[in-house]
C-alpha cells in the first residue's frame, strides 16, 4: 500500500512535501490532508457562494450541470458541513434558466413528502428531453410569419411579388396595383392623392375672429372693446344691479391680479340711439378703464365683425356699429351708461351703513355691495388709538443669589387638590431665575408661607410683588419687617 500510494503521486509533490522520509501510509495521508484539504470557514463561504451564483450554460446538458452541482456539494461535505437534500434541490432550481420555469413551478407545487432529490433529477432530465424534441420539430417545420389569412405555411421573407419582383409582400398588397379613385393613377390611394383639393369651409360672420388692439391707456370713463376679457367696469354708480361677489382677474398691463367686488347689470345707449344692456359685468374698483367683451357678446347670440375700422354687431333683427378704431389703434365705444337712481341715496347712506356695521371699512362694504364713503370718522380714529408702550427703563439684576425674590399668587384653581389647596404661591430668584412653588388653601396663609421661606433663605433683602391686597396686608408687613426684608410692590 505504501508503494502504491507513492506511485499515484508526482515526483514534484513527493519532493515538495518530503514524502519519501515518511515510513507509513498514515503519515503520508496526514501530510497530504494538512496541505491540500482546506476545511476553514473561508473555503466554506466560497463554495456556498459558487453554489448560489451557479447558472446552467446553454451548451451544457442537464446531466453535466447536475454533476457540476454534485461536485460542489461534495467539496462542501468534505469540509465537514452537513447539507440536506432539500438544500441541494434549492441550489439546483436556482441555477436553472427561464426555459425550465414551468418545470420549477410543477416541482414547487408538489407535496413536501413527494419531493426528493431523485424525483427532482428525473423530472429535470425528462424536461430536457421534451425541450430538445420541441426544438427539433420547430427547425423542421418553421412557423409562418405572414398574416393569419394565408392558407398555406410560408415565410414572409421568401414571398416574392410577381408585379414588382420584390420580397416581403404579395401582388394583392403591392403599391403598383393600387388605383387612386380620384385621379385614376397607380401607386397611391385617394387619401394620399396630391391632386385632391380639400374644400374650405364657407366664411361665416357669426364665427368671425374678433381682434382688439388695446395699446397704451385711454380715457378712464371710456369703454374699450376687447376680444378675450369679460365685461369690466370701475364705476360703481353705473350699475343698475350689483350682487356682492369676490375673486381675482389677471391684468396683462400690470402683470398682476385685480380683485373684483361684485357682478351686476349695466344699461346705457350709444350715440346713434341704440340701447345696450350688459350682463355679468365685473365691478373692479382698481381697474384703470372699462372693457366690453366680444366673447360675451357672442355668447348672447350676436356676431361681431371687424370691418373698415369698425366693429359691427349683428343680431337676428338688428345691426349696429358698436365702436370705431381711433388714432391709438384702439376700438373705443361711445357707450354712455345710465346712472342708477339709487346711487344718489347710496352716497348719503354710506356713513349710515358704516355705523350700522360697527365701523366697517370701504373694502368690507364693497364686498357686501354697499356704498362707500371717504368722509372722516372721528369715532373710528379714537377707537384705533393706542397708548405708547411704557419703557422698562434702566434695571439692574442682582449679582448674588437669594438677594431679591419675585413673588406672585395664582388662584383659586378648580378642582382643588386632595388636601384642599386652591392657590399657587411662587418664589422666583432674580439672579438665577430659580423658581419655588408652594400650595396654600387660603390667601391669608401667604404670611405663614413667607415666614417659612425666609427662615430657610435668610439672605433675602427685598421681595418684589404686584401690589395685591394679600401682599400689602398688615400681617405680611410684620413678617417682613421682623426679618429685615423690604417689600417692593
Amino acid at each position: 500500500a505504501y508503494a502504491l500510494m507513492l506511485s499515484f503521486l508526482s515526483d514534484k509533490v513527493i519532493g515538495l512535501l518530503s514524502l519519501s522520509d515518511e515510513n507509513t501510509c498514515a503519515s503520508i495521508f496526514q501530510k497530504l490532508k494538512s496541505t491540500y484539504l482546506r476545511d476553514g470557514a473561508v473555503n466554506q463561504i466560497l463554495i456556498r457562494k459558487r453554489l448560489a451564483m451557479l447558472k446552467m450554460k446553454k451548451e451544457v446538458s442537464m446531466q453535466e450541470h447536475l454533476n457540476e452541482v454534485n461536485g460542489l456539494v461534495n467539496q462542501l461535505k468534505s469540509c465537514g458541513v452537513k447539507i440536506s437534500d432539500m438544500d441541494i434541490i434549492v441550489y439546483i432550481l436556482i441555477s436553472l434558466p427561464p426555459e425550465y420555469d414551468s418545470t420549477k413551478s410543477a416541482i414547487e407545487n408538489q407535496p413536501s413528502e413527494h419531493v426528493s432529490l431523485r424525483f427532482v433529477v428525473s423530472r429535470l432530465l425528462d424536461a430536457e428531453a421534451l425541450l430538445k424534441d420541441r426544438r427539433v420539430s420547430e427547425t423542421k417545420s418553421p412557423r409562418s410569419e405572414s398574416s393569419n389569412d394565408v392558407a398555406f405555411s410560408t415565410n414572409q421573407r421568401t414571398v416574392v411579388c410577381f408585379k414588382c419582383n420584390k420580397k416581403g409582400h404579395i401582388a394583392r398588397f403591392c403599391d403598383k396595383t393600387m388605383v387612386c379613385h380620384h385621379c385614376g393613377n397607380l401607386g397611391h390611394k385617394r387619401r394620399n392623392c396630391r391632386y385632391l383639393t380639400r374644400k374650405k369651409p364657407p366664411f361665416k360672420e357669426a364665427e368671425a375672429a374678433a381682434v382688439s388692439f388695446v395699446v397704451g391707456e385711454g380715457e378712464v370713463k371710456k369703454f374699450i372693446v376687447d376680444s378675450g376679457a369679460s365685461h369690466m367696469c370701475s364705476q360703481r354708480e353705473w350699475f343698475e344691479e350689483l350682487k356682492p361677489s369676490s375673486g381675482t382677474v389677471s391684468c396683462a398691463a400690470k402683470s398682476s391680479l385685480l380683485e373684483f367686488a361684485g357682478t351686476g347689470v349695466m344699461r346705457g345707449r350709444l350715440k346713434n340711439g341704440q340701447e345696450i344692456v350688459l350682463k355679468n359685468v365685473l365691478f373692479i374698483p382698481k381697474l384703470n378703464g372699462n372693457l366690453i367683451s366680444v366673447k360675451q357678446i357672442q355668447k348672447a347670440g350676436y356676431s361681431v365683425l371687424f370691418k373698415d375700422n369698425k366693429a359691427i354687431v349683428k343680431g337676428k333683427n338688428k345691426t349696429f356699429v358698436l365702436c370705431e378704431l381711433n388714432s391709438k389703434r384702439q376700438y373705443i365705444s361711445d357707450f354712455i351708461p345710465t346712472v342708477s337712481n339709487t346711487f344718489v341715496a347710496e352716497t348719503e347712506e354710506a356713513e349710515l351703513w358704516h355705523r350700522r356695521l360697527g365701523g366697517s371699512g370701504n373694502h368690507a362694504l364693497r364686498k357686501l355691495g354697499l356704498p362707500t364713503s371717504d368722509s372722516f370718522c372721528e369715532n373710528c380714529v379714537l377707537a384705533k388709538q393706542s397708548a405708547e408702550p411704557i419703557g422698562k427703563g434702566n434695571r439692574r439684576r442682582e449679582s448674588a443669589p437669594m438677594r431679591m425674590i419675585h413673588s406672585d399668587l395664582c388662584g383659586p384653581v378648580e378642582p382643588a387638590t386632595l388636601s384642599g389647596e386652591r392657590y399657587v404661591l411662587t418664589f422666583v430668584d432674580d439672579y438665577s431665575r430659580f423658581c419655588e412653588v408652594r400650595l396654600i388653601k387660603k390667601k391669608s396663609d401667604i404670611a405663614v408661607e413667607f415666614k417659612k421661606f425666609l427662615k430657610v433663605n435668610d439672605t433675602v433683602k427685598r421681595i418684589r410683588c404686584d401690589n395685591a391686597k394679600e401682599y400689602v396686608s398688615g400681617e405680611l408687613q410684620k413678617v417682613a419687617s421682623n426679618a429685615g426684608v423690604e417689600i417692593d410692590p
